[in-house]
């Protein structure tokens, strides 16, 4: 099985939300992402507004997973890198296609999968 590492997948598997704040410090919309399975793969999806990015997870060193992503017609989208950062928090950073480096972390929270018991409505931290 391919997908993140040392923890258990379940652990990483559900929906997470985040939220961009600009830099005068106002929310942005709330965000979703997804980490299911699909057969013996952990797979991450997100809706954006060029349609659906995905890809596979794999175990990094550190306690880190990435997925190179694609959209749905195939094209590059760029990688993404994860790290389970505590109890149903999950820490992302971006690399756009063709950029060098990843961007600056951001911190989902699980609303819902296979291990959460977190309430609508709760905090975004």
């Amino acid at each position: 099985t391919t997908g993140p590492p040392s923890q258990s997948p379940m652990e990483w598997l559900g929906t997470w939300e985040y939220q961009f704040q600009d830099a005068t410090g106002n929310a942005g919309p709330i965000q979703r992402f997804k980490i299911r399975r699909e057969l013996h793969e952990i797979v991450f999806e997100q809706e954006i507004p060029d349609g659906m990015v995905s890809g596979v997870l794999l175990p990094r060193e550190g306690n880190l997973a990435e997925a190179q992503l694609r959209l749905q017609d195939g094209r590059p989208y760029g990688s993404i890198l994860l790290r389970l950062a505590g109890k149903e928090v999950l820490v992302s950073r971006m690399k756009p296609e063709g950029a060098l480096t990843y961007g600056a972390e951001v911190a989902a929270n699980k609303v819902s999968g296979p291990a959460s018991r977190r309430k609508k409505g709760g905090c975004l931290c």
